[in-house]
């Protein structure tokens, strides 16, 4: 399966699923036009967190990590996205049938932002100044993180351009007045932390709820959406919340530590004594995993994970598939301990969830189908990490099912910034642009994609909501040595504010019976020589006070010396 080169003409090594009459003609007709100049290019420039900040002294294994891998299937999927429309495939999206005969060509920039916001605004301000300030022949896919998508959209909207994302779902997106050009195929933290407490309230029946946020843009914003949710759905849920900061002091070591640089033991500490039994966890730890490792193992060190623990840890989406998948545990590692009972709470995305329905099933097998064949082609357009290329194109698993979570938001944000921007107005101008987006739906891989037409975020009510629970299982390696990895299951789904349960979800005491949000008594078990012991010493105790009190009765009107 060879993608359209806008650059190049089609490549007729073509896909088999873009050889209908449509889409040959579409073919044919952009080859044409890029011939005679009839076409305007249209560039849809994306910004990921391809690689994180490294010194020289890091090695390929220090950067190459699963989050990074999930970062390049994301760019995959906007290529693809691109090919079908500037090819009339209609493959997955039926709508791009109605834009035959648009202006624009589609081209693609792919750019690294390393996750850092100040990195993030000179690519876009480069890329303006090499265009030229006046070129609105483009739109922004991304980013990643909330703050960088804060930060990058102040510019896009003052420049009049339209930015849409895939991933970021702070609240605080959602205003106009600093964000008007901001618009993303995933819904608002406002919307997702609704479907979230009413499986907690409703389906676990808890009241009470300790909240470990990150201090950060995104993780008090979530905090706040949490709490105002708690208002308006008037679930009267009990919050204890604690933010905390969490710095990756090596790419080997992860210390948790508050604004106060309180360290770990007392921030654990501090849960333990509250003794709340449900935690949620919303903690951003770039793409290591210790973080996450060092919380737990505090935990269990502590006694508030584990089976015995009578604790059960939920997290947010920022808990992604790099924390325990395609990760092994020796049987006697206390993580293993530590971990059992963890769920994650998140915007259906994955194929878990989405698998059977719709054209998700189609979009894993084309996405499964783009390499060997544009290799180079990747290779071209894709950010190199660091000196070290883009080794993943020569592992023939990297775009084979089960792909990353969000990756299908990113395929759709492309085609909503690429739809839109054929129905706008030739100049791009007056706001048409981000007009047409959030007025015009389209049948995307998750769901009918509609935006709240005021906000730009998609509808809550257009997504699906999931519940995985990560279930250790044993396996064996060459050497007959006991393993243990953690298999993710589809527990739970919400459609429209209803919950149903696909599967058991197993507690951290190994069985499925929901736990009390409320601590069982600790019952302490005294062996009859010591229940004897201490009825004497009760008992001599007892008969000196007598003593001492009748004495005192009887010398009461004795000077005593």
């Amino acid at each position: 399966m060879t993608l359209f080169h806008p650059s190049q003409g089609y490549n007729e090594l073509s896909n088999p699923h873009s050889t209908s009459e449509l889409a040959q003609n579409r073919k044919t007709e952009i080859t044409r036009n890029l011939q005679s100049d009839k076409k305007i290019n249209f560039q849809l420039h994306t910004l990921l967190h391809f690689t994180e900040p490294v010194d020289n002294s890091s090695s390929s294994e220090n950067v190459t990590r699963q989050g990074i891998v999930q970062q390049y299937q994301r760019a995959a999927a906007i290529a693809l996205a691109v090919d079908h429309m500037n090819t009339g495939n209609t493959s997955l999206i039926k709508e791009i049938e109605n834009i035959s005969s648009c202006r624009f060509n589609f081209t693609l920039r792919f750019d690294d932002t390393q996750g850092q916001s100040g990195i993030a605004l000179d690519l876009i301000y480069n890329a303006l100044v090499e265009s030229g300030f006046q070129n609105k022949s483009r739109g922004f896919i991304g980013a990643t993180h909330s703050g960088v998508s804060e930060a990058t959209s102040l510019l896009t909207g003052f420049r009049g351009l339209v930015q849409i994302s895939g991933d970021s779902t702070s609240a605080s997106l959602d205003d106009k007045s600093q964000f008007p050009q901001f618009a993303r195929t995933i819904p608002s933290d406002e919307y997702n932390v609704m479907s979230f407490l009413t499986y907690i309230r409703n389906v676990l029946d808890v009241k009470y709820l300790a909240i470990l946020h990150s201090n950060s843009e995104y993780g008090n914003n979530y905090a706040q959406a949490m709490r105002e949710a708690n208002r308006v759905l008037g679930l009267d849920i009990n919050f204890y919340t604690r933010s905390v900061d969490l710095h990756l002091a090596s790419p080997e070591v992860a210390l948790l530590l508050d604004t106060a640089q309180t360290p770990l033991e007392e921030i654990v500490k501090d849960l333990k004594d509250q003794a709340y039994t449900y935690i949620y966890c919303i903690l951003t730890t770039g793409d290591d995993t210790g973080g996450f490792d060092e919380l737990l193992r505090e935990a269990y060190n502590q006694g508030i994970a584990g089976p015995d623990s009578q604790r059960t840890w939920l997290f947010s989406d920022t808990f992604d598939d790099n924390q325990l998948l395609n990760r092994n545990f020796s049987s006697d590692d206390i993580l293993v301990k530590a971990y059992q009972g963890v769920g994650r709470l998140e915007v259906a995305s994955n194929s878990q969830a989405l698998k059977g329905r719709g054209v998700y099933d189609e979009f894993e097998r084309q996405m499964s189908m783009l390499l060997p064949d544009n290799k180079e082609y990747f290779r071209s357009i894709f950010p190199p990490i660091d000196n070290f290329g883009v080794p993943f194109l020569d592992d023939p698993a990297f775009l084979q099912p089960p792909l990353s979570s969000n990756i299908a938001f990113l395929y759709e944000a492309a085609i909503a910034l690429g739809l839109s921007a054929c129905k706008s107005d030739v100049q791009l101008s007056n706001n048409s642009h981000f007009y047409e987006l959030t007025h015009n739906d389209f049948s995307g891989i998750t769901g009918q994609v509609s935006f709240d037409d005021v906000t730009g975020s998609r509808l809550s009510t257009t997504v699906l909501y999931s519940v995985t629970n990560f279930q250790p299982e044993k396996i064996m390696d060459g050497n007959n040595t006991n393993l243990i990895h953690f298999q993710p299951v589809l527990t739970h789904l919400e459609e429209k504010r209803n919950w149903s349960q696909v599967s058991p979800y197993i507690y951290a005491d190994g069985t499925a019976n929901v736990p009390s949000d409320e601590l069982e008594p600790t019952i302490v078990s005294i062996s009859p020589v010591w229940r004897i012991v201490a009825l004497f010493t009760c008992g001599i105790l007892c008969a000196l006070s007598l003593g001492f009190a009748t004495w005192t009765f009887v010398n009461r009107k004795s000077r005593v010396v």
